[in-house]
C-alpha cells in the first residue's frame, strides 16, 4: 500500500518513480509463482495500483482474485498536526470516505485500511490524542462495514489527547467502510521509537486499544467485522 512518495524512497533510489516503473513494480508482485499465495490471504493496494493493469492489460485486481489473495485498500489521507498538542497528531481522510468505499466495493475491494499514529513521550501520548485517534478509527471501521469493507485498524503512541482523537477518526473510519460493504483494518499504530521500556509500551498500547475499542463500539461499529 505504498503511496506514490513512499514507494519511491524505498524501492526506486536509482529507477524514476514513474506510473510505468511503478506499474511494472507491482507486476513482478502480484504475478509471482502461486506457492506465494499459499502464504499470504490479502493485498492492501494504493489508489493507484487498484486501477493498474498488466502489460497485457490484466486488471491488477483481477490477477489477484486468480491468485487468491483477497484485494484491499488503504482509504486514508496520511497523518496532520493535532492542534492543541506538543507534535501529536491525527488522521484525514473521512471527507468523500463513503463515496469511495463505495466505489472501490464495486470494484473489487473486499477491505480497507486506515492507519493512526500515536507517540510515547514523557508527556505523551494525551487524552486528546487518545480520544480523537479512537474515534476516528472507530468512525472508518463504521463507514467500511456499511458498505461491505473489512477494516483494518491500526494504531501507532501518545497523549490523552491524540488518543481520544485518533480513536474517533479510527471509529468514524470503520463505520463509513461497513456501511458501504467493506471489511475495514483499524490500525492504532503505537511507535517503538523513544527511550521508555517494555512496560511502559504495553501500559500505552493498553490505553490506546481501550480508547480505539470503546470509540467504535459508540459508534456501533460491528466489531465482529473489523481486522486489528
Amino acid at each position: 500500500d505504498e503511496s506514490t512518495g513512499t514507494i519511491g524512497k524505498d524501492c526506486f533510489n536509482q529507477v524514476e518513480n514513474n506510473e510505468e516503473n511503478r506499474r511494472r513494480y507491482r507486476e513482478l508482485l502480484f504475478t509471482s509463482d502461486k506457492v506465494v499465495a499459499e502464504n499470504i490471504s490479502g493485498v492492501i493496494l494504493f489508489h493507484e495500483t487498484l486501477y493498474l493493469s498488466t502489460r497485457d492489460g490484466v486488471p491488477f485486481v483481477k490477477v489477484l482474485k486468480e491468485k487468491g489473495y483477497i484485494p484491499g485498500i488503504k482509504v486514508d489521507k496520511g497523518v496532520v498536526p493535532l492542534g492543541g498538542t506538543d507534535g501529536e497528531s491525527t488522521t484525514q481522510g473521512l471527507d468523500g470516505l463513503a463515496e469511495r468505499c463505495a466505489q472501490y466495493k464495486k470494484d473489487g475491494v473486499q477491505f480497507a485500511k486506515w492507519r493512526c499514529l500515536l507517540k510515547i513521550g514523557p508527556e505523551t501520548p494525551t487524552f486528546q490524542a487518545m480520544f480523537e485517534n479512537a474515534n476516528v478509527l472507530a468512525r472508518y471501521a463504521s463507514i467500511c462495514q456499511q458498505n461491505g469493507l473489512v477494516p483494518i485498524v491500526e494504531p501507532e503512541t501518545p497523549t490523552f489527547q491524540a488518543m481520544f482523537e485518533n480513536a474517533n477518526v479510527l471509529a468514524r473510519y470503520a463505520s463509513i467502510c461497513q456501511q458501504n460493504g467493506l471489511v475495514p483494518i483499524v490500525e492504532p499504530e503505537v511507535l517503538c521509537d523513544g527511550e521508555h521500556d517494555l512496560y511502559t509500551a504495553q501500559k500505552v498500547t493498553e490505553q490506546v486499544l481501550a480508547f480505539t475499542y470503546n470509540s467504535l463500539s459508540d459508534h456501533h461499529v460491528y466489531l465482529e467485522g473489523t481486522l486489528l
